[in-house]
């Protein structure tokens, strides 16, 4: 097992053999997780940019539109009832 220092600025040195392991270069993006008394690193994934068209294709909606204010009652009418509209 590797040990490492954090330094007055909050910086850790992973060791070179471990990044070159999982290919991390300068400038990787790491994301910080959390589990109790852990901390878990990964590498961030960059999503890809994401369209209002892209969004479209997720709705599968075919019947008229609605207004907002149609919509607007729909949704209280189901947090009312507790059912789907």
């Amino acid at each position: 097992m590797r040990t490492t220092k954090v330094s007055t600025k909050g910086q850790v040195v992973i060791p070179a053999e471990l990044r070159d392991l999982l290919g991390w270069r300068a400038g990787t993006e790491l994301q910080v997780e959390r589990r109790g008394g852990t901390l878990v690193l990964r590498a961030a994934v960059a999503l890809p940019v994401t369209t209002i068209d892209d969004l479209r294709t997720c709705v599968h909606y075919e019947g008229p539109a609605l207004s907002v204010e149609e919509m607007d009652d729909a949704v209280a009418r189901m947090i009312r009832d507790g059912d789907p509209v």
